[in-house]
């Protein structure tokens, strides 16, 4: 897969501000894994800013950190909508002994304590934030795109839920399905060491969707539309094309 340096997307973000100095607002990381890193967490917002985004779609709400991230660094004209699993659909697991550097066990894991959890980095956002914000429970493998309406909608979609391979192959299908003809979609945990169906997917599509690997990160990008064209003269101004 082609790559693109954190660096080049970041001086685009500052570049794109102007005089202003670009900040967002991120809460601690908990000291559990899942998530994103606090550049993970810079790079998604300033996608976020680049591309305009007034519909963002989230596969894989887990603790609801990213939606969190998303609606508190947006404005009040900015839907989020994120999707994953009802907790009570999940079997009950026992997270003793998991050994969280193999997929499948990292996996129940991450199910454990979403169970134990839920999204609840939602739970305390202000009435007007949790107003912007739309919960799917849901199996994305059935989700029906005309019922929620979401075909074609989105300027951004992150993809983050399942790391089995049919499970993203899945979810990379609907999302380009959802995207609107200008649009950016995200993977996370590329290259994670782990979740390795993830990179696998990702490298066998990377020509034909024209992915790159953002370095020092888990994150792969997808452009089309007008939000291509911005990308790629962000590639040719920086060199990296």
């Amino acid at each position: 897969m082609k790559t693109i340096s954190h660096k080049t997307l970041l001086n685009e973000v500052w570049r794109a501000a102007g005089d202003d100095i670009p900040e967002f607002r991120l809460h601690f990381p908990m000291p559990i894994i899942g998530g994103l890193s606090m550049l993970e967490s810079a790079i998604l917002i300033g996608l976020v800013r680049l591309t305009d985004t007034k519909q963002f779609f989230e596969f894989g709400t887990y603790l609801g950190t990213t939606s969190r991230l998303v609606a508190n660094n947006t404005g009040d004209d900015v839907e989020v909508v994120t999707l994953d699993l009802s907790p009570e659909e999940i079997a009950v697991l026992d997270p003793e002994g998991l050994n969280t550097t193999e997929k499948d066990e990292n996996d129940d894991f991450l199910r454990h304590k979403y169970q134990e959890l839920g999204a609840f980095f939602l739970n305390d956002l202000d009435e007007a934030t949790q107003g912007r914000v739309t919960r799917i429970l849901c199996d994305s493998t059935k989700l029906d795109l005309g019922e929620h309406g979401l075909r074609n909608r989105f300027d951004l979609i992150f993809v983050d839920g399942g790391h089995h391979y049919d499970i993203i192959k899945s979810d990379s299908d609907l999302a380009f399905e959802m995207l609107k003809p200008s649009g950016v979609i995200v993977w996370h945990d590329y290259a994670s060491g782990i979740h390795t169906d993830v990179a696998r997917f990702l490298d066998e599509q990377s020509e034909a969707w024209g992915l790159y690997h953002i370095k020092n990160t888990m994150m792969a990008i997808c452009a089309r539309g007008e939000a291509k064209v911005r990308f790629d003269d962000i590639l040719e101004r920086s060199g990296e094309a």
